[in-house]
Formats: C-alpha cells, sequence, structure tokens
C-alpha cells in the first residue's frame, strides 16, 4: 500500500494512478508468492481446488505481468508451476497469445 510505496522510496502521488496499482499489486504478490515457496512442498500431490486455483493464479502473473519474474526467487514454486501447467486440463485452457 501507499505507506510500503513511501519507505521503499516511491511517492505514489507521483506516478499515475494506473502504476499506483500494479506498483501496489506487485508488492501483494511478492508477499503471496514467497509464502508459496515456503509451502511449495504441501503443494505436491492429487490437483486439488486450491493447488488449481495457485496454478490459474500463476498463470495469469505470466499472461498479465510477464516482465515480473516471480520464478527468480522462487525455484521450488517454478518446478511445481512447470509440472503442474503441462496437465492436459492446464495446457487446454492456456489463453492464446495476444
Amino acid at each position: 500500500g501507499p505507506v510500503n510505496d513511501v519507505a521503499d522510496g516511491v511517492d505514489p502521488r507521483h506516478i499515475g494512478p494506473k502504476a499506483a496499482i500494479n506498483l501496489d499489486a506487485a508488492h501483494v504478490v511478492e508477499g503471496d508468492t514467497d509464502a508459496l515457496e515456503a509451502e511449495a512442498k504441501a503443494l505436491k500431490g492429487k490437483p486439488t481446488l486450491g493447488t488449481i486455483t495457485i496454478a490459474c493464479a500463476l498463470g495469469y502473473l505470466d499472461f498479465r505481468f510477464a516482465d515480473h519474474d516471480w520464478r527468480a526467487k522462487r525455484p521450488k514454486l517454478a518446478k511445481w508451476y512447470a509440472t503442474f501447467a503441462k496437465l492436459p486440463s492446464m495446457k487446454a485452457t492456456v489463453p492464446p497469445p495476444t
């Protein structure tokens, strides 16, 4: 949020509204993907509603925020996602390239 942005040296008053939303979303994504990295071992096994949701969210990051490399600091989560993304149901629902 704005408090974190100012603490990080970014004053939201000096950037556009869309950039401010993306900056706030980036903070949320960092925290969430860090938490998933810590729990990556628990994601293995038969797909569940929870793991499908997580995989869809990670796929959405790739689709909408391709310049955000969430994999770089989260190798366990990236490995899990790479395997999960090979499931026929995941491959069948990948958005077409833009």
